[in-house]
């Protein structure tokens, strides 16, 4: 039987790393200062007793666990957090060299807040984006547009100089730290610079749709959609048909006499056939007349030609996209699966609407909209065909007419420039780049894969990067977090977390022990002290529940946002560290899932069903908090077939039940 011993085993993680290993076939030795009960009495700052026990259980595996976890202390006492964390891993890592066992170790270790993205759901603010929105990205080696998901937001208060860059595409106000997405030179690959490293000429990515030919729908289609949008609208006319309500046999049974010869039976019923009749306002001597005649005549669609409008009846399959297209000029847009198509499709669906509610001039093209829903989608399509497009809204206005005042609707109006020809001739634009004094929220987006997206300000769209307690202060774009991440500790806990994850590393160098290092984000469940977090919050719901406590929560930053992961889910993450982890590696581990304390109250208030005041409490907060710790455990994942079991929920209800159980305590 494999034996594994557990420094630290009375700690919140031991007892669940306990039932863990026993489940899976482990014998268990568990230590503790005390040694009370089942448990070992194994003092880690004392040398010979760890020795003594080393030697007389050698065991196949050892956890770690044994420190002090808990951030506050470290900033109260941060001598005694140094020393048992620090002086107890050498302890530990000496008497494993003075016995000569060789077990396998585990030590467990932007943007300005009115700026947008642009999202296949509309132009959305930080507050209105979610983790799985799909935004606009451009992929950096191909400079093809793709569409990813958002893994997560980051956001933070800030007070300090941003960058501004203003050109006649682009308006961005970012932190100097930003990572910026340019291409310097002609035929050079698109690349990311931070924005305090960026002098004034740099050519803005353009990026355009995929060249796949679609085998579904035909480019004329496309053009007679725009044209749709622009100017058509639906007529819906309802036919009544005489019907008997019988089959023919039926018929010809009941309305035949006794001599076979065919009578008159009045036995009809009123049917009554819905049909839409589609119109397009397009006056004879417009410039789009003749080519949407054509493009009717080449679809097979017969219609019928008048002074002011064409009009027919259009197929279901035409007619069903129509619909999705709206049913009026304020809610008309383009079906978001349109704009997946490729590009020679897209080129004539832009044309349809330029060609409609659209311009012509020498430098380019302009466009104009009542319809909010059709500004993001728009924005998206000019910059997949390749063109520029910056946009202004005029407000509504109140014009008299004849004999009364009649109010405007609200009016976007768009600017569209040729940035095919600037794209092939590496044409370049001078950034005017400056700087702000900027106080507020700063945000970003986590983004799979390509790690940038189009944003818009002032109306101006530009393609632009995104930006554990050992990890510390973590840039926007250095998240999620993976172990190459530069280490910035932010508290006493987390300096001694670092020289522990240092000092195994260095023992695996120099002794070649068999220590696999982990880096363990937040990990909750029942049983947690309330001087965590979320085990916090619950314990303090329990008890306004119970009226043991008036109806409000106390609580320290609300925007701090953590990895949260079950800590069962982390018991087994810690014996697979040790059966599968390789020596000398560093392993995050986490849910990948982010949530701050203000997403656990509201989470806790629709479990319980109660909604207390929240007040801020001075002694919660912490002298430097780490703004966000997100963790990227696809190392480990791999090397594991890890994942996790239990999500938030099931974290909150595990410890809500233990302060039930636990009342008063």
């Amino acid at each position: 039987m494999k034996k594994a011993l557990i420094s630290g085993a009375t700690g919140f993680v031991g007892k669940h790393l306990t039932n863990e290993l026993e489940g899976n076939g482990y014998h268990v030795y568990k230590t503790s200062m005390s040694g009370e009960g089942d448990l070992i009495k194994m003092n880690i700052l004392d040398f010979p007793e760890v020795h003594s026990t080393l030697r007389r259980i050698k065991p196949d595996y050892i956890f770690h666990l044994a420190a002090i976890a808990f951030v506050p202390t470290s900033w109260k006492e941060p001598d005694f957090v140094f020393e048992t964390n620090i002086m107890g891993s050498l302890n530990l890592f000496n008497a494993i060299k003075a016995v000569g066992i060789d077990p396998t170790i585990q030590i467990a270790g932007c943007y300005s807040e009115d700026t947008k993205a642009v999202t296949r759901g509309g132009l959305k603010s930080y507050k209105q984006i979610k983790t799985g929105d799909e935004v606009v990205t451009i992929n950096p080696e191909t400079e093809r547009v793709e569409y990813k998901k958002v893994i997560g937001v980051v956001k933070q208060e800030y007070n300090g100089e941003m960058y501004r860059f203003k050109s006649r595409s682009a308006d961005l106000l970012v932190s100097p730290n930003h990572k910026m997405l340019v291409k310097k030179n002609k035929g050079k690959k698109l690349s990311y610079t931070r924005a305090d490293e960026i002098s004034g000429r740099n050519l803005l990515p353009l990026g355009i749709a995929k060249k796949t030919i679609f085998s579904k729908y035909s480019p004329e289609l496309f053009y007679l959609i725009g044209l749709f949008i622009g100017d058509g609208y639906l007529v819906p006319t309802k036919k009544k048909l005489a019907w008997s309500g019988m089959t023919h046999k039926e018929y010809i049974k009941n309305n035949r006499n006794e001599r076979g010869q065919f009578v008159r039976v009045n036995r009809s019923k009123t049917k009554i056939y819905k049909s839409q009749r589609a119109f397009l306002a397009i006056p004879q001597d417009d410039k789009a007349r003749k080519k949407a005649e054509f493009v009717l005549n080449k679809l097979g669609i017969k219609y019928s030609a008048y002074e002011r409008e064409l009009y027919f009846v259009p197929p279901k399959r035409i007619l069903s996209i129509f619909v999705q297209c709206g049913k009026y000029a304020k809610n008309k847009t383009i079906p978001l699966w349109m704009l997946k198509y490729s590009l020679p499709y897209l080129k004539e669906l832009f044309n349809g609407l330029i060609d409609s509610d659209g311009h012509y001039r020498k430098t380019g093209c302009g466009y104009t909209t009542i319809s909010k829903k059709l500004v993001a989608p728009f924005v998206i399509l000019c910059r997949l065909v390749g063109k520029w497009v910056t946009f202004n809204k005029a407000s509504s206005r109140k014009v008299w007419f004849k004999t009364r005042f009649i109010k405007s609707k609200p009016v976007y109006n768009f600017n569209i420039s040729e940035g095919e020809k600037e794209l092939t001739t590496g044409s370049k634009e001078n950034y005017n780049v400056s700087k702000e004094k900027y106080s507020g929220i700063i945000w970003c987006l986590e983004v799979e894969d390509n790690h940038n997206y189009l944003t818009e300000r002032n109306g101006r769209v530009t393609f632009c990067g995104n930006s554990s307690e050992e990890y510390g202060l973590v840039h926007p774009d250095e998240v999620p977090i993976k172990e190459t991440n530069p280490l910035r500790p932010l508290s006493p806990y987390a300096v001694t977390k670092i020289a522990m994850d240092y000092l195994g590393y260095q023992y695996f160098k120099s002794y070649d022990m068999k220590i696999v290092r982990t880096r363990a984000f937040n990990h909750e469940g029942y049983g947690r002290p309330e001087t965590y977090m979320p085990s916090s919050f619950s314990k303090q719901f329990v008890d306004i529940r119970h009226q043991i406590q008036t109806p409000v929560i106390h609580h320290g930053n609300l925007e701090a946002e953590r990895d949260f992961t079950d800590v069962r889910d982390m018991a087994r993450a810690y014996r697979l560290a040790v059966e599968k982890g390789e020596p000398g590696e560093v392993y995050n581990i986490g849910s990948g899932n982010r949530y701050s304390a203000k997403d656990i109250l509201d989470r806790l208030e629709v479990i319980t069903g109660i909604q207390p005041k929240r007040k801020a409490d001075p002694a919660r907060m912490r002298p430097s908090d780490v703004p966000v710790l997100v963790s990227d455990s696809s190392k480990f994942i791999k090397q594991t077939g890890w994942k996790p079991k239990y999500n938030i929920n099931d974290i909150l209800s595990e410890e809500l039940r233990y302060w039930e159980e636990n009342l008063s305590k």
